[in-house]
């Protein structure tokens, strides 16, 4: 009997694979780009396999885009571009400096819309094989398994927009209403599935068929700025919270115009090169973002562009360094013209470091971002730190746009000690708020207080009056407050957008007393007064016959 061993090779890991893309643009059908993403922190030399005297990139119809030459060096962190160069529209994004995003390499073939696209390390179409394949990207529609990772992407329905799609760099796939912090230091992820390591962009915030969410592509090749961890961010003024100005100032001015119906959020950090060399180029990538089309209580923001402004801060001693510094604006970087403001992978230049004026090692520098406010509520942001020759790691920021709602207080309105069946609470808020009810609430006892539960809650506004059965058996009992966030104050949610950050623990308890039995088991003033009459009448008895008057 004979046995045929079958060798199936695997795709190789690789240190190059595709962060961005799209196959359609505004000029039409041959406005396209594919960005290529070294997500080591080491340069990568481009060494092909095979007869191939260069890595290539193709679509699925097997026909080469573009190559990466042989001795190409893509820095740390960096990116190489392919362009089409029969329409390609945005190669006037900012890129290093003095530069622009135009293509390291460029094809005239349009990539079809839908079609899958796959890097090989060699440029050889006959070694277009699953060996060879370094990284893939494809839709749902694509038939052909070596240029897509798992099931894909969601298909788009064809528009001629400024869309791009774009890898996760945070871990939630571009979730706007999600409230965790971002799962990554600034890696793109590579989990070898489509559907969840790419999400859809595009300045409209339209409806494609893979999810919306305003944004904007952002082509880099080996001139651009790059991710890195030399760049440390620190509050503004450390002497206050971090939602208080000067760290973050709230400006009720309505500006539709710029896309600040309800204002502007302004938030200022401070950024230390700890590089050991000068960075001449500071840029920031937006990877998380509460934005277009935001649902019901959580903020619309639109990153838009700001100029230098000078503030007063307080910093170490404390009470005793005060001073005024610069704080400098960012650019929103177009084009692509982005008409209702930045969004998801949207980058804010600072225009103050440069070749010219770098940041000098151990230096630091004093930014502000601006946000326009289409809807006031929940708030999360997070930046990547981009720059020449490294850049930085992540830096988020959550809140609530027009401060968020606290429990102030949570005080007894009955009698205490007692022995009541049932006792009522008053809870009373910062500010008023709906969405109170007996879930929102939980009790703490000590003793041997058993089956205790909230059975009602009234009240509006601020205050409310939470009604509790104490139970049985004797103890304390107090009334807490647990986050759930189903509290809120005109879309502010309770303590701040997570769950659990406005719990509230603090508040007064009442003193149970009433022994080890239940109430029912305690004497009534009757049975005293029949117990006391039994007592006299045996008392006579024994008088009148201890006198020999009975017998």
């Amino acid at each position: 009997m004979a046995f045929i061993l079958l060798c199936i090779a695997a795709p190789q890991a690789s240190a190059l694979i595709i962060g961005e893309f799209r196959v359609r643009g505004p000029s039409g059908a041959n406005d396209e780009f594919i960005k290529l993403y070294n997500e080591t922190a080491a340069p990568l030399t481009v060494v092909a396999t095979g007869t191939g005297t260069g890595y290539g990139v193709a679509a699925s119809d097997g026909v080469l885009r573009c190559s990466v030459p042989n001795g190409t060096v893509i820095p740390a962190h960096g990116h190489y571009l392919c362009t089409n160069s029969g329409a390609y529209s945005i190669g006037g994004y900012p890129a290093g400096n003095g530069t622009t995003a135009t293509g390291d390499a460029t094809y005239v073939t349009d990539i079809p819309d839908n079609a899958g696209i796959a890097l090989f390390s060699s440029n050889t179409p006959a070694e277009f094989l699953l060996a060879n394949r370094l990284d893939a990207v494809g839709s749902t529609s694509e038939a052909n398994t070596l240029y897509k990772e798992g099931t894909g992407y969601s298909a788009l329905t064809p528009f001629s927009i400024n869309y791009s799609f774009t890898r996760d760099i945070c871990g939630k796939q571009g979730a706007i209403a999600s409230f965790t912090a971002c799962a990554t230091t600034g890696v793109a992820i590579d989990t070898n599935n489509n559907a969840t390591d790419f999400y859809f962009v595009d300045t409209n915030g339209t409806s494609a068929g893979a999810g919306q969410r305003l944004g904007a592509p952002s082509p880099s090749n080996l001139s651009s700025p790059v991710i890195g961890s030399i760049v440390s961010p620190a509050l503004l003024d450390p002497c206050v919270a971090a939602p208080a100005p000067p760290n973050s100032v709230r400006d009720l001015t309505s500006d539709p115009a710029n896309n600040s119906t309800f204002g502007t959020l302004d938030v200022r950090r401070t950024f230390t090169n700890t590089s050991g060399g000068n960075l001449t180029r500071l840029r920031f990538k937006i990877i998380d973002l509460t934005t277009f089309p935001a649902p019901s209580g959580i903020a619309d923001l639109r990153p838009r562009t700001s100029s230098s402004v000078v503030v007063t801060v307080d910093r170490a001693p404390c009470g005793s360094g005060t001073s005024n510094v610069t704080v400098e604006g960012t650019t929103l970087e177009q084009p692509p013209s982005q008409p209702n403001g930045g969004g998801f992978n949207s980058t804010m230049s600072v225009g103050a470091v440069s070749l010219g004026t770098p940041l000098a090692a151990g230096a630091s520098i004093d930014v502000r971002f601006l946000l326009g406010i289409q809807q006031t509520g929940s708030y999360r942001l997070g930046i990547v730190i981009e720059g020449l020759p490294q850049g930085g790691g992540v830096f988020e920021v959550v809140g609530c746009t027009d401060g968020c709602p606290l429990v102030q207080s949570i005080v007894r309105a009955d009698a205490d000690p007692t022995v009541a069946a049932s006792v009522n609470y008053t809870v009373t808020f910062t500010t008023p708020v709906t969405g109170v009810d007996a879930s929102d609430f939980v009790l703490t006892s000590t003793g041997t207080i058993a089956g205790a539960s909230v059975t009602g809650v009234s009240g509006a506004g601020a205050v409310y009056t939470v009604t509790v059965n104490t139970g049985t058996g004797s103890g304390t009992l107090r009334l807490d407050v647990n986050d759930d966030n189903t509290i809120n104050a005109g879309g502010s949610l309770l303590g701040g957008p997570t769950v659990g950050d406005g719990n509230f623990t603090t508040g007064a308890f009442y003193t149970i007393t009433r022994g080890v039995g239940p109430i029912s088991n305690i004497p009534t003033l009757s049975e005293y007064a029949m117990m006391l009459l039994g007592l006299a009448l045996m008392g006579s008895v024994w008088l009148q016959r201890k006198r020999g008057n009975l017998r």
